[in-house]
């Protein structure tokens, strides 16, 4: 020290040198745990799309395994962010998400009892972090008709499309973001697209849109039906409310789809 208070400049020198060091050891570290999650992640792809029955039943190990990364400061970790990394855990749901439409309706249960199995064990907050990575709409309405408290909402889509004024710039937008499920439900809500962009991406992605519209009526009758229950409204006066807040242009496709109550909803033991 040079004067008994203030420290030297190669004092400074030295002790920037191994902060430096600290933060390449720590910045390293979570790149090999990114790392190796993306190599679990790969694991299970490749799985699911050459067994899924296999890939369902082996989805508590990969959560467990994912989850495991951390090594010993697992448990710290995870109290401290109050749950597991939801980009991990959420990118394993949106794995199953992609062969979720080709799956039988017993497999599709089957998922659905794991993902509850893993999700009901979390802070609801987080488990919606974990919903929202999900981009299978199908998917996603059978967790979210089965659980509303996992609901997660679209506002970062909301924010997304108010900075797109056209539909060249929404395009390019496109191809910085995740296109699924959320992308469209923002776009069918009739009040945050414009008209050329709503038609510009149902003449491009119909099937993630008629799949996304499943989803929107499955919730839709859910609200409308809780509604029933707390004694506000019937549940026919809810879904003609809840639909204005939906495209014009697909009421009829909606209506159609809420009749035909397609989704898979589970009852866990404390719903019955």
């Amino acid at each position: 020290m040079s004067d008994g208070k203030t420290p030297s400049s190669s004092v400074i020198q030295l002790q920037s040198h191994i902060t430096r060091r600290v933060v390449e050891k720590l910045i390293g570290q979570i790149s090999d745990q990114y790392k190796e999650a993306a190599s679990i992640i790969r694991e299970l792809d490749d799985i699911m799309v050459n067994n899924p029955k296999e890939g369902i039943r082996r989805l508590p190990e990969f959560f467990g395994e994912i989850r495991a990364v951390l090594g010993k400061d697992q448990a710290f970790v995870e109290a401290v962010a109050g749950g597991p990394n939801p980009h991990w855990t959420g990118s394993i749901l949106d794995v199953l998400g992609f062969v979720y439409p080709e799956l039988t309706t017993e497999l599709r249960q089957e998922a659905l009892l794991i993902c509850f199995s893993f999700l009901d064990k979390l802070n609801y907050l987080i488990a919606q972090d974990n919903v929202e990575l999900i981009q299978e709409p199908w998917l996603v309405r059978d967790i979210i008709v089965s659980e509303s408290w996992y609901w997660p909402g679209f506002q970062r889509y909301v924010d997304l499309l108010k900075k797109n004024k056209g539909v060249k710039e929404f395009q390019q937008t496109l191809n910085r973001e995740r296109n699924g499920v959320w992308m469209a439900w923002t776009i069918i809500r009739r009040e945050w697209a414009i008209l050329p962009i709503r038609t510009w991406y149902y003449e491009n992605f119909p099937d993630i849109v008629d799949r996304t519209l499943d989803a929107i009526a499955a919730r839709i009758y859910s609200r409308a039906k809780n509604r029933q229950i707390r004694g506000r409204v019937s549940v026919r006066k809810s879904v003609k409310e809840l639909l204005q807040k939906y495209d014009p242009s697909f009421y009829q496709t909606l209506s159609r789809k809420i009749k035909k109550k397609e989704w898979i909803e589970i009852k866990r033991p404390w719903q019955t």
